[in-house]
């Protein structure tokens, strides 16, 4: 079965793994009927400035170290909200337009961010709220390379870009590199 593999900054993370943020906005959704599995990559901090590194590691006491470049838990996606800046605030779609203002700020509150940083990434497009539930955080992080692509070609392998062919043959779906985004993966 499809499953999603989301590349999440370590700072999100963190407050993912705590519970705080159970709302993670994004510009784009998978073409997906919820719900639907996600797997958490946390992106590495070796790109991140130093002043911010600094304090996301006294924050987690070092964890970041130990989650960064890998895949820390799994969430379920039961539900995805629209939410959009409408000049005068924030509104958020799915509900009934007498409770947009006040649904936005409870998406925006439980993504962990503020109106100026939601602004800030989404500008004037829509942006989806995808909602966290089931949270399962891992005890050993996972390597991507635990994850496959799904495989489009239903057992008729030797016709596949990705079958090696040596000696072992065999597919070679294996993740390599995290997502910008999101990806589709196989659930495992």
């Amino acid at each position: 079965m499809k499953a999603v593999l989301i590349s999440i900054h370590p700072r999100h993370c963190g407050n993912i793994a705590s519970g705080k943020k159970t709302v993670e906005v994004r510009k784009t959704v998978p073409k997906l009927k919820t719900p639907f599995r996600c797997y958490i990559y946390c992106t590495s901090v070796k790109s991140l400035p130093l002043e911010e590194y600094v304090a996301l590691h006294a924050s987690t006491d070092g964890l970041c170290d130990k989650r960064s470049g890998k895949v820390i838990g799994e969430f379920v996606c039961d539900r995805i909200d629209t939410i959009r800046d409408e000049g005068n605030g924030f509104v958020a779609g799915g509900v009934q337009p007498s409770e947009w203002h006040s649904s936005a700020q409870t998406l925006i509150q439980a993504a962990c961010l503020t109106e100026k940083e939601l602004k800030a990434y989404l500008g004037n497009d829509y942006g989806y709220g995808w909602h966290i539930s089931d949270l399962k955080i891992y005890d050993k992080p996972k390597e991507l390379s635990e994850f496959r692509k799904p495989c489009d070609r239903f057992l008729d392998c030797f016709l596949c870009r990705r079958y090696k062919r040596d000696e072992f043959g065999g597919c070679d779906s294996k993740i390599h590199r995290p997502p910008q985004s999101y990806m589709f993966v196989e659930e495992i």
